[in-house]
């Protein structure tokens, strides 16, 4: 939680950031490591761990056009910003950020 911030569209108090946040706390340590390099482009953290990742990840609101479960969360690396759909559940959540780490590791898209 100190670690990963909302802006942009969310809040710290937002249905989808504390959810992410509880999916996070349950990925095993390899799907973990997928996300950082997802998120930041590298897999490995910083000297001094997570906390000396600058800048912080930054969880922001991925607008949609149409309905939000039908879009993968993506990635600006530069900035650590993860822009996540505001997805209708935790299960919705869970299997399009499984697929966007699953498949989106090796593409580079502008979005």
């Amino acid at each position: 939680r100190e670690v990963v911030e909302a802006r942009h569209g969310y809040s710290e108090a937002s249905r989808p950031f504390q959810l992410l946040l509880e999916v996070l706390a349950d990925l095993p340590q390899p799907r973990r490591r997928d996300f950082l390099r997802f998120v930041t482009g590298v897999g490995g953290l910083p000297v001094g761990g997570l906390r000396q990742l600058e800048p912080r990840i930054t969880v922001v609101r991925k607008v949609c056009d149409d309905d939000p479960d039908q879009h993968y969360p993506s990635a600006n690396t530069c900035f650590h910003f993860l822009k996540l759909p505001e997805y209708s559940s935790r299960q919705q959540l869970e299997a399009r950020l499984d697929a966007a780490l699953a498949e989106g590791m090796d593409g580079f898209f502008f979005n």
